[in-house]
């Protein structure tokens, strides 16, 4: 029998929280800050994988690549190809905006992970997806150095390697954001926001979590202090959504580093709360189910309900800024049940864990 994966139904809900942020920096237009979504989305992502393999490692003494590849596909491209084919679609409507794009580079970009070296005029409808292009690059090689590396090292060790690598990044971040102009070549450009060397720090923390999880002591202090702590991550974020873009000078300096230990520390709030009150509600766990649906299918659905925006009048403005939230997931739910769901259930064939939830 498989071991089953413990689930901690908290962490859908912070997916849930994540993804609202991201809806309200592109559904906006311009006046919330949601980017740090996406840097909770890296942290989850790096620990939720690293968990799995360690306990696939646990558990059969090895891992399997080509199931972990499997998996990674039967995950990803179900739902992507559907929010391709919606973008494909609807791209018509949006050469007016991305006067620059291709549709043909843009869907091969996507489909091939390399989104995020491709300028966002080019990718037009498709350039949210440059966030997927950063954690594939970083899980094609993964599950090797998990294996062949980390796996067999004292903890020490591999703490170390840890801390040199997100140092290194977060150095390397700092140095591009403050003295390198984006580079641009034809259709390619490496915008150091989206380059894969200055965003796996995230991913990375992620995994550094899954090593190391909460001393039994913290995890006591994270638990009676639980009210204070979550109104104390409600005012910081509520902060960063108002008054912190990710080209500001804060950002630039260095602040990012800040932002980051923010987020781990939020997950790791969630992970000792399994049961919390907000974020395991059944609003944004439904929500956090299906985030990815909604981060892949949000930007086309967007642009279609642009068409019905009317100019200068405030109120057209709120409904249709209302629809921005809902819609998307609307689609995604289709998505997900049509398209997602019956795929998934494959995964099993390729999983030697029972997973309690996708990754």
């Amino acid at each position: 029998m498989y071991p089953k994966i413990i689930y901690i139904p908290s962490l859908d809900g912070l997916r849930g929280i994540a993804i609202f942020f991201v809806l309200l920096a592109h559904g906006s237009y311009g006046h919330i800050n949601g980017w740090i979504g996406v840097d909770l989305f890296f942290i989850l992502s790096g620990y939720l994988i690293t968990n799995l393999l360690q306990l696939e490692q646990k558990e059969f003494r090895k891992i399997s690549y080509k199931n972990f590849y499997v998996r990674r596909a039967l995950r990803l491209f179900p739902a992507l190809i559907f929010a391709i084919l919606l973008a494909y679609f609807s791209w018509p409507l949006t050469e007016h905006i991305y006067k620059e794009s291709n549709k043909k580079i843009a869907i091969a970009s996507s489909l091939l992970y390399f989104n995020n070296i491709i300028s966002d005029d080019v990718t037009g409808v498709l350039n949210p997806l440059w966030s997927l292009s950063v954690e594939e690059h970083f899980y094609i090689l993964w599950p090797i150095v998990f294996s062949s590396v980390l796996n067999k090292v004292s903890l020490y060790k591999r703490n170390i390697l840890f801390f040199l690598l997100i140092t290194i990044v977060s150095l390397f971040r700092i140095y591009a954001f403050r003295y390198e102009s984006d580079l641009k070549f034809s259709f390619y450009e490496i915008n150091y926001y989206k380059f894969t060397l200055c965003r796996i720090d995230s991913i990375l923390l992620g995994a550094l979590l899954a090593f190391t999880p909460p001393a039994p002591s913290l995890e006591k202090a994270l638990i009676k202090y639980s009210n204070s702590i979550f109104i104390f991550l409600f005012i910081l974020f509520s902060f960063i959504l108002l008054y912190i873009n990710y080209y500001s000078k804060f950002i630039n300096y260095g602040g990012f580093i800040l932002t980051n230990i923010l987020c781990l520390f939020c997950v790791t709030y969630t992970i000792t709360q399994p049961k919390h009150p907000i974020f395991s509600s059944r609003l944004f766990m439904y929500i956090g189910k299906r985030s990815y649906g909604i981060y892949l299918l949000h930007q086309p659905i967007f642009i279609l309900l642009e068409q019905f925006r009317e100019q200068n009048n405030y109120y057209n403005l709120i409904f249709i800024s209302f629809l921005r939230l809902l819609v998307p997931i609307l689609i995604a739910e289709l998505c997900f049940q049509i398209v997602e769901k019956p795929i998934l259930k494959l995964k099993n064939r390729f999983n030697g864990l029972k997973s309690a939830y996708a990754t």
